[in-house]
């Protein structure tokens, strides 16, 4: 093939491997976006307060860590109208595939051909519990911005741009250090000669360091209303949970590694392989950086915090390595192949994403029910938007024509059912009476703020009916709703009823 019919196969291969990738990611918002985890409702709940101007809290509601990106670039559409649901489930679609876009287009104007295709094919290469999940994605995304960055003149200005979006992007979420690493110490490798690129990058990254000590003497100050934290046991240094972890590695790296299927671990073989390739060829810097980023991930075995999740899309083990991909294409990018091996490596590289494609587009749907049906164990529940969306109809409308001014959710041996109604009735009914749950509420600001206010008569809902037993002292009145019951707390504050219910 000469060399003008194969730069016009790339050129059109690259297109398709682009809008593919886009309609890919559509479809995957599209299976998805009718089912909403409790974690996905605060979300919501969080786009919903930003949008009229309310920032309570700098991360996710009751945590000390994980910034709720999506809730911010949400908020101006919801002011303008838009449903947080269709919103944010748009806005994770989006993010899921900003790094990989941008970064293909990076490389393709440079003319690095092989590098360019690894972006864009990536995510099509990958199984489809890969593109079905939601979840730790938004700190990742952030790292959409660096090619931008590095296509700036000025290696001073250069350097602080990119620190300071390498370690925005880890603060919103850490397992983007693990792309953020190679990147920024491949940078720092090959400018390290100029003492002006050691200063730059400090000071790029200094205004981050500062916002996160603020953030963390905040948590400091309020410790006692953090409901989730990282900052405990789970971040203790542990070097004996190496070895549990290496006994589980398909779990740790499940659906990272490209055409991989059951053996997720060959994602980071291939990895090392790709290290390997660029010490070789001499690339020292980025063999070097890629290397850090094994060595990274070996490190972060010592930590319990990594080992906590399950093999289910809902809250996978390998989120905390979710970035895999990107470093795959990253490191593989920057090998030298020669034109004739490339081209073959191309041709193969496009044929692959495009058989993988169809099998993840056949395949989304099925997969996506079955995790529905297996979700026993998980801290986290998904339910149908409808299922949501009903009952807090059902309950905000019972509040409203009782008059009660507040509506009070045991959790009981079920607490997502209390978790989804305490933060999605705000979304949906926004007039309706103020919701209060009754232990583990993330609302750490409304309990802060507003927990002396006397209650008056409160509808009280429960899972079970056994949960009100204790209650039914002849002040409840039984209602048409199931386990849903009133009574009259009189001059009594939230923080006596709560405490009195608990």
């Amino acid at each position: 093939m000469s060399n003008a019919r194969f730069d016009l196969f790339f050129r059109w291969s690259f297109i398709i491997m682009i809008l593919l990738m886009v309609f890919d990611r559509a479809w995957m918002v599209v299976t998805t976006m009718d089912h909403a985890s409790d974690d996905l409702v605060v979300i919501w709940l969080a786009a919903t307060d930003h949008a009229r101007g309310a920032f309570h809290e700098p991360f996710f509601y009751g945590q000390d860590y994980g910034v709720m990106l999506e809730a911010l670039i949400a908020a101006p559409f919801v002011r303008l109208g838009a449903e947080p649901v269709f919103t944010i489930a748009v806005i994770c679609g989006a993010l899921a595939i900003a790094p990989y876009l941008t970064f293909a287009l990076y490389f393709r104007a440079k003319g690095a051909s092989l590098a360019a295709l690894l972006f864009a094919a990536m995510p099509l290469l990958l199984p489809v519990e890969h593109g079905l999940q939601i979840t730790a994605l938004n700190g990742i995304a952030v790292l959409a911005l660096v090619p931008f960055i590095l296509r700036m003149h000025g290696p001073a200005l250069r350097g602080a741009l990119l620190t300071l979006v390498l370690a925005l992007g880890v603060f919103v979420n850490p397992n983007a250090v693990l792309l953020a690493l190679p990147i920024g110490l491949q940078y720092l490798l090959e400018h390290r000669q100029c003492r002006h690129t050691w200063w730059s990058m400090f000071a790029g990254a200094s205004p981050v360091l500062l916002i996160f000590i603020l953030v963390r003497w905040f948590f400091h100050e309020n410790s006692a209303e953090v409901v989730n934290t990282i900052f405990d046991w789970r971040m203790h240094f542990k070097p004996y949970m190496i070895h549990d972890a290496l006994e589980r590695l398909d779990s740790h790296f499940a659906w990272t590694g490209p055409l991989s299927g059951g053996n997720a671990s060959i994602g980071v073989l291939i990895l090392v392989c790709g290290c390997i390739m660029l010490f070789i060829q001499r690339r020292t810097a980025a063999a070097w950086a890629g290397s850090a980023t094994i060595g990274l991930i070996a490190f972060s075995f010592c930590f319990a915090k990594v080992h906590d999740g399950a093999d289910s899309i809902f809250f996978p083990l390998s989120r905390f390595f979710i970035a895999i991909p990107l470093v795959l294409a990253w490191v593989w990018g920057q090998v030298d192949v020669r034109p004739r091996p490339e081209r073959t490596m191309l041709t193969l590289l496009f044929i692959a994403a495009l058989v993988n494609s169809g099998h993840r587009l056949t395949q989304a749907a099925p997969v996506h029910s079955h995790a529905l049906e297996d979700q026993e164990g998980l801290p986290v529940r998904t339910w149908p938007v409808t299922e949501i969306k009903k009952r807090c109809k059902v309950v905000s409308d019972l509040a409203f024509t009782s008059e009660a001014g507040h509506i009070i959710l045991l959790r009981g041996d079920d607490p997502f059912a209390a978790q989804f109604l305490a933060y999605a009735i705000p979304v949906f009914h926004p007039e309706a009476s103020m919701t209060w749950m009754v232990g583990h509420d993330r609302r750490a600001f409304q309990r802060r703020d507003r927990m002396s206010m006397p209650v008056g008569l409160a509808l009280i809902v429960a899972n079970d009916p056994k949960d009100l037993e204790q209650l039914d002292n002849g002040s409840l009145i039984h209602t048409s709703v199931p386990y849903c019951m009133m009574v009259h707390m009189g001059g009594r504050s939230i923080a006596e009823v709560i405490q009195g219910l608990r």
